[in-house]
């Protein structure tokens, strides 16, 4: 009986430590269990603590540079002690409108090939910050033959009658001429860009012409007439080459006045006896060399 108590008593004892060492260990690993936990929940605090004050670190300096960018303005609206604001009311536009309308191309004419019963017309466009091409063509036609009759005779008193054309001719009243012009020239505007077309600029240029002249010659001053006037023919052409200085003026905001002076040279393309007949000193050079030219034109910018 003994034995069998004390081999019961054995049993409940190597299971009682069983169940207590099983207890021990579960005990163990719910506390690592709670030591895991609780680190991890120090972790996510910190974490969370990092991102608060990021967040407010980011706020602060969207504020500050708010409060930059406010007080820039504010000294930009501020007036100056030394340049106060005053108030003005215009019906036209200001000066500096005017000067600051962007011109690329102007359209004229030179108004002295009118006083030789002619015309000469120009067309300049700009092609880059400080340059422009300028195209000119120039045509003339008068006649200036003396006065006749029904009868055929002619009047002796027309003296006065000649035309400015042909007025530096010798035969100045017996005379009809024609001709012809073209030139391209190159300008290039000094100091500042060519976006107005205006101020000083120089350029060469290239000029063709041609000139057609007919003498009448042989008539008969008398009352009575015995023979028929005879006519003598003349036709030259000619190169120019020329270098001018010229100042484009502005007036009544769309109009422009150049005045220009330089040197021009001559080539003639015809024989000496037509070039000696067709030239009429600066005013119409056909005999080869260099020689001060000058003129004008008035123009319409756009």
């Amino acid at each position: 009986m003994r034995v069998y108590f004390f081999t019961v008593f054995l049993a409940a004892s190597v299971l009682y430590s069983a169940q207590a060492q099983t207890t021990q260990d579960s005990l163990n690993v719910i506390e690592r269990q709670r030591i895991e936990l609780r680190d991890q929940q120090a972790r996510l605090k910190a974490k969370q603590d990092s991102l608060v004050n990021e967040r407010l670190r980011l706020e602060q300096h969207q504020t500050s540079q708010q409060q930059q960018d406010l007080q820039k303005q504010q000294e930009q609206l501020a007036p100056s002690p030394q340049q106060p604001i005053i108030y003005t009311y215009q019906q036209t536009p200001s000066a500096s409108t005017v000067v600051k309308r962007e011109v690329k191309n102007i359209v004229g004419l030179s108004p002295i090939h009118m006083f030789i019963t002619g015309v000469e017309v120009f067309y300049e466009r700009l092609i880059s910050k400080h340059s422009s091409l300028q195209w000119s063509f120039g045509y003339h036609n008068m006649e200036n033959y003396p006065d006749v009759d029904a009868n055929g005779n002619v009047n002796t008193y027309n003296d006065n009658s000649s035309k400015l054309g042909t007025a530096f001719l010798a035969n100045k009243d017996r005379v009809a001429c024609s001709g012809l012009r073209v030139q391209m020239q190159y300008k290039s505007y000094l100091f500042q860009e060519a976006g107005a077309l205006r101020k000083l600029h120089i350029g060469p240029s290239l000029l063709y012409k041609q000139d057609e002249m007919t003498f009448m010659t042989n008539y008969n001053n008398s009352s009575y007439p015995t023979y028929p006037p005879t006519y003598q023919q003349y036709f030259a052409q000619a190169l120019t080459g020329a270098v001018d200085v010229g100042y484009n003026i502005h007036i009544l905001r769309y109009f422009s006045i150049d005045p220009f002076i330089g040197f021009s040279y001559t080539v003639p393309l015809t024989g000496k006896t037509e070039v000696n007949k067709v030239h009429v000193d600066f005013l119409n050079p056909y005999k080869q060399g260099l020689i001060l030219r000058t003129g004008v034109t008035i123009g319409y910018t756009f």
